[in-house]
């Protein structure tokens, strides 16, 4: 569970007086004769989040999903992406594409970002212990943290004082953070400092902005996440960009990860250009922890069957828990 104290960091009078003050706002503008419901409902929502988030991470009402990464070479599980998902006792699910333009906007997304860090840790940790061989995991880290020049160090502590290797988590960065001209180069000396510090980086939503190219060559990242908007339209313009994309990776020393693939049309050809991982539904959606271990077990009987290359998914998904997430399954 969050402890108090990284809850009592987000100064939640602040934000809450910032929202009335935009209520204020808009209820100033209809009463002038400029309506504008659609914006007030959407800040009082905003308003009800931001208020709800202090007592769901403590009361535990944010689950961490994993989403396995396929190594494409032999079809073993290489690694996974852990996703947040919030699942209110009133509220019922309330969807990232909701909550996380909120926490960002107020900052509450750094407990977050550090909730789900533990939560990802403390299973690897269970997994040293019980023998069972560890994957790299990767954990979203949103551009509020380089805000704070301590937080490397706080990330840093919670995992070795969870007695996890600081190798087998990585940090996901989008492209959003290195776009401030101003801050980059404290973003430049932060990515330094989480790669000495020994996590790995990788540079997720590779494509979905237009100074990808630059970025390669600014920063010192492990990897790269290829968007999945490189794979919505299959025509040879498109391929040839995915492909020299790998290859300009590879030349680097980069792993290359491509997600949200749903289908073996678009997984043959990433195995054809050389793409090293593979993340989407095409092999699984993101899973509990427990159903992840199930999944990546059979997995690895698959591959060692001679089987795994070829399997597109894995059997035995219980149905309830196939409910829930297709409830609350769009990634960050």
């Amino acid at each position: 569970m969050a402890r108090e104290h990284e809850v009592a960091h987000l100064a939640p009078w602040r934000r809450r007086r910032a929202d009335r003050a935009m209520l204020r706002a808009c209820d100033r503008r209809a009463r002038r004769g400029a309506p504008d419901g659609a914006a007030l409902d959407r800040l009082r929502r905003e308003r009800e989040l931001a208020d709800l988030l202090d007592g769901s991470l403590a009361n535990g009402d944010f689950f961490v999903l994993l989403q396995p990464k396929v190594r494409l070479a032999d079809g073993a599980v290489a690694g996974a992406e852990a996703l947040a998902r919030w699942f209110h006792p009133r509220e019922g699910t309330i969807y990232p594409s909701e909550f996380v333009p909120v926490l960002e906007r107020s900052g509450a997304v750094r407990a977050l970002d550090l909730y789900v860090f533990e939560r990802v840790c403390e299973r690897l940790a269970r997994w040293l212990r019980e023998g069972r061989e560890p994957v790299p995991v990767s954990v979203n880290l949103s551009r509020r943290h380089f805000e704070d020049p301590r937080f490397v160090a706080r990330f840093a502590d919670t995992a070795d004082r969870l007695g996890v290797p600081r190798g087998l988590l990585e940090m996901e960065l989008t492209e959003s953070i290195f776009l401030d001209d101003e801050a980059i180069d404290n973003v430049k000396r932060t990515v330094h400092d989480l790669r000495a510090a020994g996590f790995s980086c990788s540079l997720d939503d590779f494509g979905s902005g237009y100074s990808s190219l630059g970025l390669l060559k600014e920063f010192d990242v492990s990897a790269l996440k290829l968007d999945h908007r490189f794979f919505r339209d299959d025509t040879p313009r498109a391929r040839d960009v995915v492909e020299a994309v790998v290859r300009l990776a590879a030349k680097l020393g980069l792993d290359t990860v491509a997600e949200g693939i749903e289908d073996e049309h678009q997984l043959a050809f990433l195995q054809s250009v050389g793409c090293g991982l593979v993340q989407g539904y095409v092999f699984a959606e993101p899973l509990p922890f427990d159903e992840f271990e199930h999944w990546a077990d059979t997995r690895a009987r698959a591959v060692a069957s001679g089987a795994g290359s070829a399997s597109r998914s894995v059997p035995g998904m219980p149905a309830a828990s196939r409910n829930m997430r297709t409830a609350a399954s769009m990634s960050r």
